[in-house]
């Protein structure tokens, strides 16, 4: 009898399981980039609904939003292209370098589920410093060309890492109602 009511216990919070453990997932950069979208869950939300709240966050917090946005499958799917001034930033002897990131944000809608996925397109800086993802020599660069992350860029690689989970628990939070919408 105990058998049954663990096993009955256990399929009614599977449910509940599994959607807390899809909310757990997290962006991190690898040598390739960002290369697993992640989901949010939104019980009983249609995909319309979901795309017409973040479109409103959207219009609320990137600039120029409309002409941000570079797709738009009305209800299903939505890219935008974020440029974020001094996004990272390297302490390099007694200077602090600042790079800016331009990132490409998709968002796919179904309904009770969005699905985010980011790409770096660029991260340029003011002096001209380069910053790549992998790379041997002295340059700035996330990783080594075998993609160890590299010491000299370990803050640099925990902000691309905290912009991009925050750039999601923002939408996220929006669409729950939880927070509010800043001004551009």
């Amino acid at each position: 009898m105990m058998k049954i009511r663990v096993f009955i216990l256990m399929i009614v919070m599977l449910p509940f399981a599994s959607n807390a453990q899809m909310d757990l997932q997290q962006f991190e950069l690898t040598p390739r980039g960002f290369t697993e979208d992640i989901s949010r869950i939104h019980a009983n939300r249609t995909k319309t609904e979901l795309y017409k709240d973040v479109k409103e966050w959207a219009s609320f917090n990137i600039a120029n939003s409309e002409d941000r946005k570079t797709k738009d499958y009305e209800g299903s799917f939505l890219e935008y292209h974020i440029a974020i001034p001094n996004a990272i930033a390297v302490k390099d002897g007694s200077k602090e370098l600042y790079w800016n990131v331009l990132l490409e944000l998709s968002v796919y809608f179904a309904d009770n589920k969005i699905v985010y996925g980011v790409s770096i397109l660029g991260i340029d800086n003011d002096e001209g410093e380069p910053f790549f993802f992998n790379s041997n020599s002295e340059d700035y660069s996330f990783f080594d060309l075998e993609g160890r992350p590299r010491t000299a860029t370990k803050t640099a690689y925990k902000n691309i890492n905290s912009l991009t989970n925050d750039l999601v628990n923002n939408i996220t939070n929006s669409v729950n109602g939880v927070g509010e919408l800043s001004a551009n």
